[in-house]
């Protein structure tokens, strides 16, 4: 009950339609009732008692951290209960909310129906205080169910302000007939059913009756705190003399964030009330804050200045992504550049971006993760760090030079057109960035330079005659190399005259496909393996059959898979080549991959008897063991 009678009292305080807001209980003269006379016999005026009179507020405080839970709203607060009611108390501006429920279940067999009956009482009053402002405010809630059907019959939800101007004694409650009151019928499944069922005096002395055990609970705390009562008379000679020497009010900055902010005064004096003109801003700028200073009475005793400042700069952190933003089975894109810079709040982030060197932004389709808007302008607010999608410049793009050609010298084409040669035909190709063409032979090519990518397709180089030096240099996140297995080509294969392969970092390079470099004429292979974990068959076949002698280094720190069949493999060659293959740890189990004439040097971690016993049969081929 109690966790529900909290979870009441929250939606309550949040919403317009609370019933412990004066503004939200919608009462007016022409719904009122009047209880009892103004008899004032043996009473006390509330606006001649302070609530919590030399209630020490720092002891106070502490009571409530040690001994309540804390409670965020716009402001700080703590909250109390107990068998008596619910204390939400707000250091800041010494604010107090105090809650009672009760509720009554009836069930009429001879009808069959069950009544649920709900009176809740609030008060909300101010720390040293005069009683007279406290707002005093109920709720009635009655709603009947038909046991047979389980339809409720009648609900409905009557809400009272009570005007207390006088109490017996400092403590007590005045009896409910000198109590003047407003109640009306807010909400009704059926109105003028729930007009004859409401007895407006009758519930109103119910919730009435339930003030007392507040007051008997905040009083409980403060003689706990500070032995004082709840409320004593005020006294004019106390406030003669007030120190506020270590009375702070201090500046505060914050970041725009449409929400309101206030600053509050530290070190108030016990029994002073604080009045705050300029709080609760939310636009960006300097706010002058005045925080003054008054007696119960309302006499101003002494005033503060202070400012809120509400920034809108924020920090912003770019991550720019080639490839996939979030992790797609367990891979993500590269980050390729990140940035950090501070931006206004609403501004044009296209304006602050530094797109890393050889990239370009892709689109619009991520839309930023949700950060922009299609203007690209803030959505949030606050420091943010957020992804952008990126492709390099050129992705898809070659660069070709020919000595016979110089119409297409240094020419920017895409890769695609080269892969659509299928005879030495003239081919016509639109240059990039360009509405321009050119047309060339295949034949007129004589070096190939790829540009930044991912993934490379298969490649015919049959009528490529005068192809001799492919430049993969800038291709430091390529990821495969045509990992078809079962296409028809190779990559750059059957060129003969081709002789140099420059990739001499590339990191991310995994997976490479079948008939790699076959039947070319290679003697310059600076090509970064490293990071190569699959090779497919007739890898490097036939490639070494020239009259030059070469040195063809092969470094697979990384693999797992070799499909052996073809692997560096000839059925000629003019000169002898050497191979220094660095296979570590991996395992080769089959022999017959090798049957040519050239020299391999074969480096492994720990498996040299392995490998001489497996290549007893091949005499070009020499073990070695690699030593740290």
């Amino acid at each position: 009950m109690k966790h529900r009678v909290v979870i009441i009292l929250v939606t309550l305080l949040l919403t317009s339609v609370c019933i412990f807001s004066l503004s939200a209980c919608n009462l007016n003269d022409d719904s009122s009732n009047t209880g009892g006379n103004t008899s004032t016999v043996n009473t006390i005026a509330a606006n001649s008692l302070v609530f919590g009179y030399n209630v020490d507020k720092n002891a106070l405080t502490n009571f409530f951290i040690e001994n309540g839970e804390k409670w965020n709203q716009n402001e700080e607060a703590y909250v109390i209960s107990n068998n008596l009611a619910t204390i939400y108390y707000y250091p800041q501006t010494n604010k107090f909310n105090i809650y009672r429920q009760i509720t009554k279940n009836s069930t009429f067999e001879e009808i069959a129906a069950a009544d649920t009956y709900e009176w809740m009482c609030g008060i909300e009053i101010h720390l040293y205080d005069l009683l007279s402002n406290a707002k005093y405010i109920g709720s009635y809630h009655h709603i009947s169910v038909n046991l047979n059907t389980l339809n409720v019959a009648a609900e409905y939800t009557a809400n009272f302000k009570f005007s207390v101007n006088k109490y017996n004694s400092t403590h007590e409650m005045s009896s409910f007939s000198i109590t003047q009151y407003n109640a009306q019928i807010t909400d009704a499944m059926n109105w003028s059913s729930a007009s004859r069922m409401f007895d407006s005096k009758k519930e109103g002395e119910t919730i009435f009756n339930q003030f007392q055990y507040c007051i008997d609970a905040v009083s409980q705390i403060f003689l706990d705190v500070s032995s004082v009562q709840f409320s004593t008379h005020y006294d004019n000679t106390d406030y003669t003399a007030i120190d506020f020497s270590k009375t702070v009010f201090e500046n505060a900055t914050h970041k725009f964030d449409n929400e309101t902010h206030s600053i509050y005064v530290q070190n108030v004096p016990n029994n002073v009330l604080v009045q705050y003109d300029g709080n609760n801003q939310s636009n960006v700028g300097t706010h002058t804050v005045t925080a003054i200073f008054k007696d119960p009475k309302g006499n101003v005793l002494f005033s503060l200045n202070a400012n809120i400042e509400i920034a809108d700069i924020f920090n912003v952190t770019v991550e720019y992504i080639y490839g996939n933003i979030v992790s797609v089975n367990g891979e993500r894109g590269f980050v390729v550049g990140t940035q950090t810079f501070q931006a206004k709040y609403n501004s044009n982030i296209l304006d602050y971006c530094d797109f890393p060197d050889g990239f370009v932004w892709k689109d619009t389709s991520d839309n930023w993760q949700g950060f922009l808007r299609d203007d690209y302008t803030w959505k949030g607010y606050g420091d943010q760090t957020f992804a952008v999608s990126v492709v390099p410049q050129y992705e898809g793009y070659v660069q070709i030079t020919s000595d016979t050609n110089k119409g297409i010298n240094n020419a920017i084409i895409p890769y695609s057109a080269l892969c659509s040669a299928y005879d030495d035909n003239t081919i016509s190709a639109q240059l990039f960035g360009s509405e321009n063409f050119v047309a060339f032979k295949p034949s007129d090519i004589k070096t190939i330079k790829i540009f930044n990518t991912d993934y490379l397709s298969s490649f015919d180089g049959t009528y490529y005659t005068n192809l001799e030096t492919i430049d993969l240099s800038d291709c430091i996140h390529l990821k495969s190399i045509y990992p078809d297995e079962y296409g028809a080509y190779g990559f750059f294969n059957n060129c003969e005259r081709l002789k140099t392969i420059n990739a001499p970092y590339l990191p991310n390079l995994k997976v490479i496909g079948n008939n790699f470099l076959a039947n070319t004429n290679i003697i310059n292979f600076n090509f970064d393996m490293s990071a190569v974990e699959e090779i497919g068959r007739y890898f490097l076949y036939n490639s070494l059959y020239g009259d030059e002698n070469r040195i063809i280094n092969i470094d697979l720190k990384s693999i797992s898979s070799i499909n052996m069949n073809g692997f560096c493999g000839s059925k000629d060659y003019t000169a002898t080549p050497t191979i220094n293959l660095f296979i570590y740890d991996f395992k080769i189990t089959y022999s017959g991959w090798f049957d040519n004439k050239a020299s391999c040097n074969i480096y492994v971690s720990n498996q040299v008897g392995y490998y001489k016993t497996l290549f007893a049969e091949h005499p070009n081929i020499n073990i070695y063991e690699i030593r740290d």
